[in-house]
């Protein structure tokens, strides 16, 4: 006797069937791991304790991601496998090896190294890592490949980690780009000829600009190992890895440290043609392990979708989350808004060789049952001139225009939070928004030489979505028909709980003197991100 079965019960049946098919379908697509990680360490670890114990975490890592996705590369961030305590550390411990070498099969080789190498074998996973590398007793912040044979490709002595001035900051005449290249072939990460692998940092960079590195018509994915620290209001993490990977239209896949105390997050996965697909940034100490399954050459989708949260909510969560103040906003030319409708032409004219100007076409409106709140105080800012990192200068300066939150109406508030979210209203909304400013063409003489991208921030500490804006660029022609580039950044639905919107360009001509021969102490943080490309 057959038994009839309820409609209910057989579409929940079809639909666990169904879904457990996509899974295997899933599970069989190539995938890529970004890897928020918080370093383990405690007071007793000698610096190999903590390098054997943070590889074996990431060994624990990768064997669990392979036995539920085919994993074929996992990132980790930078400065998150050791852990230095002083100079002499460094030399004592950083690692000594050739690049080409078989890890594994070595027995003159730190063991660490050696572990990673024998898992890359043995889950047939390309592994990239950042690492101290020593050479001739200078040491270096390296960038490393452990192909799926647990061959070590390469090893990129690149920039180093600012706030550490016990590394070596240019190790080589660095060519650029440098030319490695590793690509996606039949779903798995082959050897190829040639790789590569390009050294610099999101925002400080060498002196050059980013059109050296980033090729626009090449459909390139960038792999980033980060330590990035935030700051505000321009340059917290998931800001600046949305407006490089926005200006360029490339695909990015960044992986970071983990420290909320000190400022240290942010993962994100940025698809050129698809946006944000992961814009995660850790308000609490942690481990955590994203993976993107590649269902096609132009497209992709996280294994697991991301909790969906309101602004409100991840604010929230951000409270006790550290941020920098930017420490050069007293230089930047301000002005207070204070009107509903305005249109203000706000110029940087402190510096004749300096003149910079900025447009600002706003509409707010105010919802006045908002009360008994702490609210924020909006600038506008108009700035053109050169930028510090963390006590050290890069060649070049930044060229800004933005509207910004601030406690009150001092400059000197720019770039701070209210402690509490819970006490923060938020009565102004932006109607809109538009934010226009003439560059200097970036190219001359086949040399590039700025950049500009558009920079937004909510109180998330998430950027805008890049379909709530408008970034677009024309060229221009003054009196004497001399080309310029005019850029406009613009809302394109109303927002509210702005943090930040506007304008952010680096300008490689600019120099200040007073920086030549800085020199930092050492301490063992780093917010330098370096890029590996693939190409596929």
């Amino acid at each position: 006797m057959l038994t009839r079965i309820p409609k209910v019960s057989l579409l929940l049946i079809l639909l666990l069937v169904s879904t457990r098919a996509q899974n295997l379908v899933h599970r069989h697509l190539p995938s890529i791991a970004v890897v928020e990680y918080e370093q383990i360490t405690q007071p007793s670890f000698t610096t190999r304790d903590a390098q054997i114990k943070n590889a074996e975490k990431y060994i624990e890592i990768i064997d669990e991601l392979s036995r539920k996705y085919h994993l074929i590369l996992v990132i980790f961030p930078e400065a998150t496998l050791d852990y230095f305590k002083s100079k002499q550390d460094l030399i004592d411990n950083g690692a000594e090896f050739k690049q080409h070498i078989v890890p594994c099969n070595q027995t003159n080789i730190p063991v660490f190294l050696k572990m990673l190498s024998c898992a890359a074998q043995k889950y047939h996973v390309t592994i990239v890592f950042n690492l101290i590398e020593k050479e001739a007793q200078r040491v270096y912040t390296s960038d490393a490949l452990l192909n799926i044979d647990g061959t070590l490709e390469f090893s990129l002595k690149r920039e180093n980690r600012i706030g550490t001035g016990a590394l070596h900051n240019k190790p080589v005449a660095f060519a650029i780009p440098v030319r490695f290249i590793f690509s996606i072939v039949s779903g798995a990460f082959l050897r190829q000829p040639n790789f590569d692998f390009t050294p610099t940092s999101f925002v400080t960079g060498f002196s050059f600009s980013y059109e050296k590195i980033v090729n626009r018509n090449s459909k390139r994915n960038y792999v980033v190992c980060s330590n990035w620290i935030s700051q505000l209001p321009f340059l917290t993490s998931l800001q600046v890895v949305q407006m490089w990977a926005q200006e360029f239209n490339i695909t990015v896949f960044m992986s970071g440290a983990n420290n909320p105390a000190k400022g240290q997050g942010g993962t994100a996965i940025y698809h050129r043609e698809d946006g944000p697909i992961l814009m995660e940034i850790g308000a609490k100490r942690g481990t955590k392990a994203y993976v993107y399954h590649f269902i096609n050459n132009t497209s992709g989708a996280l294994a697991e979708s991301v909790e969906e949260k309101s602004v409100d909510e991840l604010a929230k969560e951000m409270d006790n989350f550290y941020l920098e103040q930017d420490p050069d906003l007293d230089r930047y030319k301000s002005l207070v808004l204070r009107k509903k409708e305005s249109f203000v032409y706000l110029c940087n004219d402190n510096v004749k060789d300096n003149y910079f100007c900025c447009s600002f076409d706003i509409k707010l409106s105010i919802n006045t049952s908002v009360t008994n709140k702490k609210r924020y105080t909006y600038h506008l800012v108009a700035y053109k001139g050169y930028k510090t990192y963390h006590n050290i200068f890069r060649p070049g300066g930044i060229e800004v225009c933005a509207v910004i939150a601030c406690l009150n109406s001092k400059l000197k508030s720019c770039g701070q939070r209210f402690k509490n979210y819970d006490e923060i209203g938020w009565p102004i909304t932006f109607e809109k928004l538009v934010i226009k400013a003439t560059f200097g063409m970036p190219r001359k003489e086949k040399i590039y030489y700025s950049s500009q991208f558009p920079n937004s921030l909510l109180s998330s500490i998430r950027p805008i979505h890049p379909d709530f804006t408008s970034w677009s660029s024309q060229i221009i022609f003054d009196a004497q028909n001399k080309s310029y580039l005019e850029r406009t950044f613009a809302l394109l639905e109303p927002q509210s709980k702005i943090l930040t919107f506007g304008i952010f360009g680096r300008n490689f001509t600019l120099h200040d003197q007073r920086s030549k021969g800085q020199k930092l102490s050492f301490h063992p943080l780093g917010i330098v991100l370096s890029l590996i490309i693939i190409n596929y």
